[in-house]
């Protein structure tokens, strides 16, 4: 066991801060105030009050405090208010005075610890960046450094936490790797409560009776007692209006002293789940959800602004979601013998577009993964990406060149990075004298006004590398391809190379990676080598990649190095703190 221990966790919410209020409050023994504070106050009135004075802007991280934790071994003699006011003098040193907000300290049984409260003030922002490091989202290794040898000087102890590290296999990269802590969010399970439109309904009976009404009302129309009827719904036996009234009947036979209220509330409930998205509704109407996967009946994940959550809502049990599945699936006109089945939806939903995913049972080890991501009718303009702050006016000016004038444009990153969302505002920026051609997989890319964008998608034998082809033979000034994936890559350089210019994405981990990967497809689709592959990347000339819904890096191709045998790049734009999330510190000497 360490003899001392100090490490810190970042506050991203007023949940969070308050929380390290509660954890303060539940320690009996740290009563020993080290720091100007009103005991009555919470940390929470404490924040509140600094931002209050401050009003400061929040970098892209989201932190608004930071909380530490400081322990040193009881053996060693050091008493709580003595280590406290070390503790309190080090971050005031390290953070400077105005950054501590509180700091108390006490001893247990087997330690002396520290609680503090610091507010990561850089100029006129809460940005933890100048003392945070970006691979463990802890102090850094310098920091941590100084503090042990501070509790050697200051409180006259000996301790060494580095311990022997004389012929035992480490190398100088492993001994300098930050120190790693198992934080809350790394166990912890982030809920998003789903407020439904059934949940605000009036009723005469209590809510869990209307609950249990209308789930058996499912059960036996569906998969139960009744499904019959459900059997010649799906099959165009059956109109939706017979169907109800089938199912009124029975819950009238089944709950005699039901009102005509209560019922029209199960009866909606019940249409919804034969003939629309069931549970799945009120996510899908939800502006702050952009991915629904469902990873069982009792697991339903949801992505919101960005954070991935578990809805509150879950099927019935298995029968419910396998009853579920299959009318999606009839609906839709998909085979079920098929395992995998990926189809857009432009009209169920008034406000997105549904691309949907399916895997079933023969491929998944559990149960069968439906994957929702809903692609906003109304898309995003440059102007609601620059407020949504994905990018600034400078960036979007360099854009808007780039789509106009370089030859070709690629986005990349990965999924639900952003690619999308930029290269959909991107296309409205095709100059009106040109002629497009667009393919994609899912319908997710589309213009307002354009008079001569084609869009297409791939279907049965007219794959992407059939649709480029049959491009060129069109009058094609711009070719579009949703995602490059395989063999297509091939096709969509040699159509940049006749004259005309390209945008196309590709998931990569940065814009150099994207070039690479890029010519592994052409490789693949060729029989050029890894070198002639590279060449042929020249004639790109624009690399974007996303992250975290954000322009991270840009990239311009600039030539080939005959002597390295690679490409030359001239960085645009780099966006270090999200970049150097990813590096390890071997890479980031390459920066």
């Amino acid at each position: 066991m360490s003899l001392a221990n100090l490490h810190v966790m970042l506050l991203r919410t007023e949940a969070e801060l308050n929380k390290a209020n509660e954890y303060n409050k539940e320690k009996p023994y740290m009563v020993e105030t080290c720091h100007v504070r009103n005991e009555e106050s919470g940390l929470l009135e404490l924040w509140h009050e600094k931002f209050d004075y401050y009003m400061p802007g929040v970098s892209n991280d989201g932190v608004i405090a930071i909380e530490a934790f400081a322990s040193l071994d009881k053996e060693l003699g050091v008493k709580g208010r003595e280590f406290a006011t070390y503790v309190r003098d080090f971050f005031t040193k390290v953070f400077g005075n105005g950054n501590v907000i509180s700091c108390f300290g006490g001893s247990n049984e087997t330690e002396t610890l520290c609680h503090a409260l610091l507010f990561p003030l850089n100029i006129r922002q809460l940005n933890p960046e100048k003392w945070i490091d970006v691979h463990s989202e802890q102090l850094r290794n310098d920091i941590i450094t100084e503090f042990e040898r501070g509790i050697n000087s200051t409180l006259g102890v000996s301790i060494d936490s580095t311990g022997n590290k004389i012929n035992n296999g480490h190398t100088e990269y492993l001994d300098k790797f930050p120190k790693q802590h198992l934080e809350k969010y790394d166990v912890t399970e982030r809920f998003y409560e789903t407020i439904t439109e059934r949940s605000q309904m009036h009723t005469t009976f209590p809510k869990d009776k209307i609950n249990s009404i209308i789930n058996d009302t499912i059960k036996a129309f569906t998969t139960g007692t009744d499904k019959a009827s459900y059997i010649k719904l799906t099959n165009g036996d059956m109109s939706i209006v017979d169907y109800l009234l089938e199912a009124k009947k029975y819950i009238k036979r089944w709950n005699p002293t039901i009102t005509s209220e209560d019922t029209d509330v199960v009866i909606g409930a019940l249409k919804s789940a034969a003939t629309g998205f069931y549970i799945l509704d009120d996510l899908l109407n939800d502006p702050k959800i952009s991915d629904i996967k469902i990873c069982s009946p009792w697991k339903i994940r949801v992505k919101v602004q960005g954070k991935r959550c578990t809805s509150n809502l879950q099927f019935i049990d298995e029968a419910d979601y396998d009853r579920f599945l299959k009318g999606i699936l009839l609906r839709y006109g998909r085979d079920d013998s098929e395992q995998v089945h990926v189809f857009t939806d432009k009209f169920s939903n008034e406000n997105s577009i549904l691309r949907n995913n399916i895997t079933l049972n023969q491929i998944n080890s559990g149960y069968p993964t439906y994957h929702i991501r809903k692609i906003p009718k109304n898309k995003y303009t440059i102007k609601d990406l620059i407020d949504l702050k994905v990018m600034d006016q400078e960036i979007a000016n360099y854009l808007m060149w780039a789509i106009r004038k370089s030859r070709g444009v690629i986005f990349t990153g990965q999924g639900a990075s952003g690619k999308t969302s930029c290269m959909n505002a991107l296309i409205e920026y095709i100059p009106y004298s040109a002629s497009g051609l667009v393919i994609q997989e899912s319908e997710e890319l589309y213009s307002y006004n354009h008079p001569e964008l084609t869009f297409e998608r791939i279907t049965g034998k007219y794959d992407l590398r059939a649709l480029n082809r049959n491009g060129l033979l069109t009058d094609i000034d711009y070719f579009v391809v949703g995602e490059i994936k395989s063999d297509e890559a091939a096709d969509f350089i040699t159509s940049i190379g006749t004259g005309a210019k390209g945008l196309a994405s590709i998931h990569a981990s940065s814009t150099r990676d994207a070039a690479s990967r890029f010519s592994d497809l052409i490789m693949h689709a060729t029989k050029y080598s890894k070198e002639e592959a590279m060449y042929m990347m020249k004639e790109l000339q624009v690399i974007i990649f996303m992250k975290h819904f954000q322009v991270a890096e840009i990239s311009e191709v600039t030539g080939w190095d005959p002597v390295k045998k690679d490409l030359t790049y001239r960085t645009v734009f780099r966006r270090r703190d999200l970049m150097d999330e990813s590096l390890s510190p071997v890479d980031e000497e390459l920066w």
